[in-house]
């Protein structure tokens, strides 16, 4: 598992689902509060751009099939694999 830029996730397309469980062995995520706020403006601007690649964030989404939560000690800028799912 590892850390991953939120802007290699943009980066993802069709593989988007494998490439997470890749990166974080399964689906569930864990980013800082300032990395989800900055994810959501992205995907916000993503959305306006093509209206279907993501979908609209809310607190602890999905994001194209991963579930994200916002966890102190995360570093700012990546994403990281969850520590409190079983995966």
């Amino acid at each position: 598992m590892r850390e991953v830029r939120i802007d290699e996730l943009f980066t993802w397309r069709e593989d988007f689902g494998r490439k997470a469980k890749e990166a974080f062995g399964g689906h569930y995520c864990d980013v800082s509060q300032q990395t989800y706020a900055d994810l959501k403006l992205k995907c916000d601007v993503e959305e306006r751009k093509t209206n279907l690649f993501f979908d609209s964030l809310a607190l602890w989404p999905p994001l194209n099939g991963i579930s994200i939560h916002i966890r102190d000690g995360v570093p700012e800028g990546v994403v990281v694999a969850c520590q409190c799912r079983e995966r």
